[in-house]
């Protein structure tokens, strides 16, 4: 901790902290860096899709999603880098079995990652004119059993 001197006022104004002279600049900690492995080959893919996050708020939508045996991979949008998706948590493949595929999935389904619990749902159409249709990255062509 820094040590820090208090503003003397002679007036009601509130007391601000100000840092002393001799006090060494506060080290700012540096943001944690989110580590993503690199996808290998996948187990399933959904498009389009929304996936509910384990906020319960947010919601991320039209969405090309994949799950990798290195976890889920949310994409959003044509990324520079297919390693680096808009969203990423290992998955726990222990529970809940298999994700349901066809028009089951389209009533959503849970699954637990490693940040919390997510919901997934397809999207009514096709995605046609949305540039994730198109685009496949060279891990998603390599496809193992769940």
């Amino acid at each position: 901790m820094t040590a820090r001197t208090r503003k003397a006022t002679a007036s009601a104004e509130p007391q601000i902290d100000v840092p002393a002279a001799d006090a060494a600049p506060e080290e700012t900690p540096e943001p944690a860096v989110e580590i993503i492995p690199v996808p290998t080959r996948i187990k399933a893919a959904w498009f389009p899709a929304q996936l509910l996050l384990p906020d319960g708020k947010t919601v991320l939508q039209r969405a090309k999603i994949y799950a990798a045996e290195q976890g889920l991979y949310v994409y959003t949008s044509v990324p520079q880098d297919p390693a680096v998706p808009d969203w990423y948590a290992e998955l726990d493949f222990s529970t809940g079995g298999k994700p349901p595929n066809g028009y089951a999935a389209y009533n959503g389904f849970r699954m637990q990652t490693s940040k919390g619990e997510v919901t997934l749902t397809l999207d009514r159409g096709c995605g046609c004119g949305w540039p994730l249709k198109r685009w496949s990255p060279e891990f998603a062509r390599r496809i193992v059993a769940w």
